[in-house]
């Protein structure tokens, strides 16, 4: 009799948690400032949140609990994606910003650009194969404003050493 009866009074305080909740969440809409999904063992696999500086984003982790993938979009637009390996070695990112430029980046196991797409609106565009260091890109091709395109390679103090022919594209 004593184990029925715990077991009704519990079947009632759930069934009042549960309509209280519900009926604070109204049927449709779940508000939280931040979701966090855990595998079995209790390891945070993926998290969906809006950060103090007002980016909303979408990560998911590998079984070791390591952001490997995410999703955001800025406060004023801006957009990425990005995929990254283990360890944090080498990544990929897609991004957009506000005003319409487009880039993706490869990076190696440093985190440091080697290849990069850039696209700007309305204007130029480079392929940029870069030398680890960040102090200068060692070879571009592109177009630039005027709408000419070329190729240009540079030495590791980022002086030309060699350009291709420049040609109006009309």
């Amino acid at each position: 009799m004593r184990a029925h009866l715990s077991t009704i009074l519990l079947a009632c305080g759930a069934g009042y948690l549960g309509g209280t909740v519900a009926s604070k969440l109204g049927s449709r809409d779940l508000e939280l400032r931040r979701l966090i999904l855990r595998d079995a063992r209790g390891v945070v696999r993926c998290s969906l949140d809006v950060t103090e500086d007002n980016k909303a984003q979408f990560r998911v982790a590998d079984a070791s609990g390591e952001f490997r993938a995410g999703i955001a979009v800025t406060g004023d637009g801006g957009a990425l994606v990005a995929l990254g390996s283990p360890q944090g070695r080498r990544s990929v990112g897609l991004v957009t910003s506000p005003n319409g430029r487009l880039g993706l980046t490869f990076t190696d196991n440093s985190g440091i650009p080697i290849v990069s797409l850039g696209v700007l609106p309305d204007g130029p565009t480079a392929l940029t194969i870069h030398d680890g260091t960040l102090k200068s890109p060692r070879v571009q091709a592109g177009k630039d404003w005027n709408g000419h395109y070329g190729v240009m390679v540079t030495d590791a103090q980022g002086k030309p050493v060699w350009g291709g022919p420049s040609t109006p594209v009309r």
